[in-house]
């Protein structure tokens, strides 16, 4: 670490004087001088024994005889060996560049020295105790006194909710049956799950997980990690048809009720699944015509209706990125919503 010092030479008697120069936030301890006024010999061994005893009271060797610092030897872009430590001048004030002119030994420029300043350490929050919630630990991470995580008015709404039904993705047999409400907060993103009540399922139903945010995991277990920090699962994770792990389970979300497909309808720019421009758009860039027109006239000779699962597996046949909730768009917005069915003759005109 490079320090900055003021150096006072005093011409009555040519003593010098080095005060020590602090920066803001620099993280020393303010000591006021690294030198009190004193002659400074050249002799590294005279500095130290001049720092533990009183060379005036030595009679054995005059003061004359020591090779002292004079103003002489004080110039822009010289070094002085002061304690074991080199101390370079950079610079004077207009008094002192004017009395070395009046005696014809200008000072040289000013030496302009770059600090290399390294860039602050990234900051990684420890893993999360399981004690409280996580905002609240992270306090105390950022301020020696902890304060509680503050919260927007828009988290406290809690009036919109979209509900989804799900079941497990597993294949144990005491699982397959079972039914979930899965509730998602629009506001903060929270969410909470109930389990259907199913009579001699042996499964105590009701309350399955408490309302709280939940972290994307993978099927290890792991977070999934953004920019250092945990990934939470959003609004974009829940539609039909999407699979979403939490507590360390998958469910999969079959199912909305009438009020979250509506909200979501509404807010086309906010629910990219629920826009049906954008939806038969992402078809009709995926999908070969003369493919789907093929598929659709084997389909016409057995049925002239599909629903949504039906629906799903002929564009997924023909499609990369098209889910169930996609498919769940297009009988809502062309097709018949009480049954949830549209005709087939109807899908060429909207999807070529």
């Amino acid at each position: 670490i490079r320090h900055r010092y003021t150096l006072h030479f005093f011409l009555a008697d040519n003593t010098i004087e080095i005060l020590e120069s602090y920066e803001r936030n620099s993280g020393c301890d303010p000591f006021p001088k690294l030198l009190n006024r004193a002659k400074l010999s050249k002799d590294p061994e005279r500095q130290a024994c001049a720092a533990v005893c009183d060379e005036a009271a030595d009679d054995e060797d005059a003061t004359t005889q020591h090779n002292y610092y004079s103003w002489e030897d004080l110039a822009i872009g010289e070094y002085l060996q002061i304690y074991n430590r080199r101390i370079l001048l950079l610079d004077a004030d207009a008094s002192t560049r004017s009395w070395y002119e009046g005696h014809n030994m200008p000072l040289a420029r000013a030496i302009t020295v770059k600090e290399e300043v390294s860039p602050p350490p990234v900051f990684t929050p420890p893993g999360h105790d399981g004690l409280g919630s996580e905002e609240d630990s992270l306090q105390s991470c950022y301020h020696l006194l902890p304060k509680a995580p503050l919260k927007s008015i828009e988290s406290l709404d809690t009036t919109e909710v979209l509900r989804f039904r799900a079941r497990f993705e597993t294949e144990q047999p005491e699982d397959v049956g079972r039914r979930f409400v899965i509730s998602v907060i629009v506001s903060d993103q929270s969410v909470s799950i109930t389990e259907f009540i199913q009579r001699n399922s042996g499964i105590v139903g009701g309350k399955f997980l408490e309302r709280t945010r939940i972290k994307r995991t993978r099927p290890d277990g792991s977070v999934v990690m953004t920019d250092g920090r945990n990934s939470w699962l959003g609004l974009d994770d829940f539609y039909v048809g999407a699979r979403v792990r939490m507590t360390g389970r998958t469910f999969v979300l079959f199912e909305m009720d009438e009020y979250s497909a509506k909200y979501m309808e509404a807010r086309p720019a906010k629910f990219a699944r629920s826009d049906k421009l954008a939806v038969l758009r992402k078809v009709h860039d995926q999908v070969d015509n003369s493919a789907l027109v093929t598929r659709i006239s084997e389909l016409q000779k057995k049925q002239s209706q599909v629903d949504v699962e039906e629906l799903t597996s002929v564009l997924n046949d023909l499609a990369v990125d098209v889910a169930q909730h996609d498919a769940f768009t297009i009988i809502r917005n062309y097709g018949d919503k009480t049954t949830m069915k549209i005709d087939l003759g109807a899908l060429p005109q909207l999807l070529v």
